[in-house]
């Protein structure tokens, strides 16, 4: 056991000097920001913790000037080079000039230096603009704060931009800002004004924000008449390493305050006969990630809006929204986000994105550890802070009575008004341990016999929105007051001992990996001799998720909604855990552990009041029970659910749960929907048929959930969806019993992006029944139909009497069960393994009468001369493609990609992608696709750079 942890030690302290080794290569250390999140794992992370900017600006013809920081890398020459970021940057306009002038208060953290005083940037913001067809855009790189007079920009639209890309595209040695301080009013006169912001953003206390155009200047800009359109108001604090969520999981938490009596005003106030439109006002935080990997470490993600007591925002459509967390339920989603922006926006999700592939198969070989630990900690919350009690009537109309001073919180929109928590914590990946592999291999010699996976999954959001003691909000149409949060922990612990061939089961592992049944489990190139024998084994999973979702309409608060009213905390969980040992017969004994515990807080408690004026209330959910098989209970010719008897009524809500099973594609389990039934259809349609409809925020009938078909059989007019094919006895596997039987005459039916090799869609086929139990079915041409018995009987021989195949016996049914259980096995694992191995042999049996149709699925990428190449594997984890040979691309080709049946990618059918060959690939048969032929070039070009400083990490770990 000692010799055991020594060498375990040894191997995670290698991993954890990894930071240290990247910052070596670069010249210097950098300084980490504040608040370093829980589990920080630091390789290339310095990339992304910038310094402060050093002030110096560009303009362009566009109406844009840029503040950003010199040398944010210190990579420089000469005092560049020491860092030259100066911190606490302030912008402000002088009233005499109407220019922008910049200083800065706090010295460099380097350098030492700091502003004299205001430096002049001769640039006009205050041009007037009736037509407001002018854009003005500051764009900021640093902290920074607007002081001095108010901001007027006479009706041109105001962008202040601290994001750390625009266009697509990273700034060029930018930072984006901590902190954007609004300590000035800022009036666009009807223009638009929108605040982006990588990190927070606060608006100080007692401070205006308005773009309304008002009659006249200088009075009550809550309550003074509008003599035109007033413009929008976005808050928008959103950080930028959502592509970053394992290499650095240290972003400070990003807040939005509207500081106390701070106002928003985007209203109109008509007067005389005007009608002039109000302006939606739109306040979002998200702290948010795309898991990229799922392994060892974890995050922290947090996010806050915080609307300080005499607080008031006026407008029309009003929304306040915070999200922390995963964007992605799962890393298939997060890969098909980053998949589909990285070739167009080359370094546009922060600059380490460019350099997550080079370290691809490094980080997949630390990630394939027996150990895993995944911890996901999201919090979002919206908290509308308790104000005073005026004990005015909630019948008074408050924008006649408010003031730029006053002290009671009001959300106001005309429209609807929507204040919304969003929390998702997605924990999942898995422990492994095999005796293949660079880690495995060493793993094995120094464990000796003993091998064990253990992994460890901590999932828990919160989301919170908090409407407090005597606040107002009025909505015109719908009120939403939302909490919702999703919960995922999910793990696997697997140990196998690959044992080359078996020959007390006479099964190679080769051909274990081709049964329909294995699950992936015993990996097809696992082909590697015996390493060691007599394994004891230990698998355990544990998954904790805990949550909270809460709504608190606190004493006093009045919430009054022109149509229907929605106060709602919601919440989905979801727990899952396998634990697994192979030998494949050699082992001495294996135990497997798995553990799941969920606690759930999810309350919404109303203290205050709640007023719908909708003309009639909303219906009740209707609690029905009905069981819909995706494969032949949908009508995808008409879109809609079949469900014999099913109760509904046009209109009724229902939640949709798909139990233990993975939800139908186009719907979420645990979200209500609506039920239609179309006045056209039959009396028996009605009773038997329904459509479904997604529910808008204001609970009204929303878009018609649309279906997509698989590939089926038609018989008789009857559609039979199957769920995946067997590549090996071509074979067609449905999930259910769809009542064929051998001589069935069908119709094959494709599905777009779900090719099949082997069959043609519309073309006519006779079914043959497997005699397996597992509801098989292989085809043959219809042409052949006088030879479906043959291949029945063949089939059926196989079963029972066993076959070889090649140097491999497979027993038949009857004989592989006797010895089974002669050797002690229990009776379901003998009927088990008695069933596969003689379906083995059924299927050779079966397709060696050359009249069964090769259904086959595989990946193909067509190159530009019409020529295939084979995709041997995914590496969904690092966004990679394997072909079976030599791939010859160079950076840019053009290729079209064909989707087998069964294959989960973000990839689609029939495109054209761009290739972006892996510079570390000494074979050639590795890539990466992009969807532009440019930002393919731009990836590969980056990739070159950087593949120095990832081999000299990944060497120092693997050595």
């Amino acid at each position: 056991m000692q010799r055991t942890l020594s060498h375990l030690v040894g191997f995670f302290r290698r991993a954890c000097l990894l930071d240290k080794i990247s910052q070596l290569r670069m010249g210097q250390f950098f300084p980490a920001k504040a608040k370093p999140r829980i589990m920080r794992f630091g390789y290339l992370e310095p990339l992304e913790d910038r310094l402060v900017p050093a002030v110096s600006f560009t303009t362009d013809p566009s109406g844009s000037i840029l503040f950003r920081e010199d040398d944010p890398l210190g990579m420089g020459s000469g005092n560049a080079g020491q860092g030259d970021g100066k911190d606490n940057l302030e912008l402000r306009v002088n009233v005499d000039t109407n220019s922008l002038e910049y200083q800065w208060t706090a010295p460099d953290r380097v350098g030492g230096s700091q502003s004299s005083g205001w430096q002049q940037t001769n640039w006009d913001i205050s041009v007037a603009d009736a037509t407001k067809t002018r854009t003005i855009q500051i764009k900021v790189s640093g902290d920074v704060t607007f002081t001095g007079s108010a901001i007027v920009s006479l009706g041109s639209s105001l962008v202040i931009d601290g994001k750390m890309t625009s266009g697509g595209q990273t700034w060029d040695s930018a930072r984006s800002p901590d902190l954007i301080r609004i300590s000035t009013d800022i009036k666009t006169c009807g223009g638009n004004l929108s605040i982006y912001n990588a990190g927070s953003i606060t608006v100080d206390p007692g401070k205006i924000i308005s773009t309304r155009m008002l009659a006249h200047v200088g009075t009550n800009d809550a309550t003074t008449p509008s003599r035109g359109n007033s413009g929008s108001i976005v808050l928008q604090a959103e950080n930028p390493d959502k592509y970053n969520s394992f290499l650095n999981a240290s972003w400070t938490d990003n807040v939005i305050t509207i500081g106390a009596k701070a106002k928003l005003f985007a209203h109109a106030v008509n007067s005389g006969g005007t009608e002039y439109t109000e302006g939606d006002i739109t306040v979002t935080s998200a702290n948010t990630d795309i898991i990229l990997f799922a392994g060892l470490g974890g995050t922290n993600r947090s996010t806050r809006i915080d609307i300080e007591s005499g607080a008031g925002l006026f407008g029309n459509n009003i929304t306040v929204s915070a999200k922390g967390g995963e964007l992605d339920a799962t890393v298939i989603d997060g890969i098909s986000r980053l998949i589909s922006n990285w070739g167009e926006n080359p370094g546009g999700f922060g600059f380490l994105a460019n350099l997550l592939p080079l370290i691809g198969f490094g980080a997949s070989q630390f990630l394939d550890l027996p150990i895993n630990v995944d911890v996901r900690i999201a919090s979002a919350e919206v908290n509308v802070k308790d104000t005073i009690d005026d004990n005015s009537s909630s019948d008074v109309p408050w924008r006649v009575t408010y003031s730029n001073d006053d002290s009671r919180t009001l959300i106001d929109g005309s429209g609807n008004v929507k204040v919304n928590a969003f929390s998702r914590s997605t924990a999942f990946g898995n422990a492994r341990m095999m005796d293949t592999g660079t880690i495995g291999a060493k793993l094995t010699n120094a464990l000796g016999s003993f091998g064990f996976a253990i992994g460890f999954l901590w999932s828990e959001p919160k989301a919170i929105a908090t409407i407090g003691q005597n606040v107002r909000v009025n909505a015109g149409t719908d009120l939403v007051i939302e909490s919702e949060i999703h919960a995922l922990a999910q793990g696997k612990a697997l140990v196998t001992s690959n044992t080359g061939n078996d020959t007390k089961n006479n099964i190679t592992n080769n051909t274990l990996a081709k049964m329909p049944l294995v699950n992936g489990f015993a990996a097809k190139e696992d082909t590697s001799p015996a390493t060691r024998y007599d394994r004891k084994q230990l698998a355990t999973s544990m998954q904790i998720i805990k949550s909270t979702s809460t709504v608190l309409v606190d004493t006093g608060a009045d919430l009054v909604a022109g149509g229907n009213a929605r106060i709602m905390a919601l919440g989905k969980s979801e727990n899952s855990g396998i634990s697994c040992t192979t030998s494949f017969g050699d082992g001495q004994g294996g135990m497997t552990f798995t553990f799941g515990n969920v606690t759930n807080d999810i309350t919404t408690t109303v203290n205050g009041s709640v007023t719908s004026q909708a003309a009639a209330a909303a219906k009740a959910n209707v609690v029905k029970t009905a069981t819909i098989n995706p494969f032949k209970d949908i009508d995808y010719t008409n879109n809609r659910v079949r469900v014999n008897n099913h109760g509904y009524s046009d209109g009724d809500n229902f939640v949709y749960d798909p139990g233990k099973n993975k939800p139908i594609p186009g719907l979420e389990s645990g979200v209500t929907y609506i039920a239609g039934i179309d006045a056209s259809w039959s009396s028996q349609d009605k009773t038997n048929y329904f459509k479904i409809y997604k529910i808008n925020d204001g609970g009204s009938r929303g878009d018609l959930v649309t279906f997509q078909a698989p590939p089926g059989l038609v018989k008789s007019g009857t559609f039979y969806g199957f769920a995946s094919v067997d590549p090996v006895g071509h074979a067609l596997m449905f999930p259910y019993d769809p009542g064929l039987a051998t001589g069935d005459s069908v119709t094959y039916r494709g599905s777009a992006g779900k090719s099949i090799d082997g069959l043609t869609d519309g073309a006519q086929y006779v079914v043959v029944a497997d005699p397996s139990p597992f509801f098989r079915y292989y085809l043959i041409p219809v042409a052949s139909r006088a030879n479906a018995q043959a291949v029945a009987s063949a089939a059926l021989g196989g079963y029972t009497n066993g076959r070889t195949i090649g140097t491999d016996t497979f027993r038949g049914y009857q004989t592989a069960y006797n010895a089974l259980k002669a050797e002690g096995s229990s009776e379901e694992e003998a009927v088990a393994q008695a069933q596969l191995e003689a379906m083995i042999a059924a299927d050779n049996a079966a397709n060696a009468t050359g009249f069964v149709a090769q259904a086959d699925i595989k990946a193909y990428l067509t190159k530009s001369n019409n020529s295939t190449l084979l995709i041997d594997q995914f590496f969904t984890g690092e966004s990679l493609i394997r072909t079976a040979t030599a791939h010859g691309l160079v950076a840019g080709d053009a290729v079209t990609f064909k989707a087998p049946f069964g294959l989960t990618v973000s990839l689609a059918e029939q495109t054209t992608y761009y290739a972006i060959p892996d510079p570390t690939d000494s074979t050639g048969k590795t890539l990466w696709l992009a969807s532009t032929q440019q930002g393919a070039i731009n990836a590969y070009n980056n990739g070159l750079a950087a593949k120095t400083a990832a081999e000299l990490g990944a060497a120092y770990l693997f050595q």
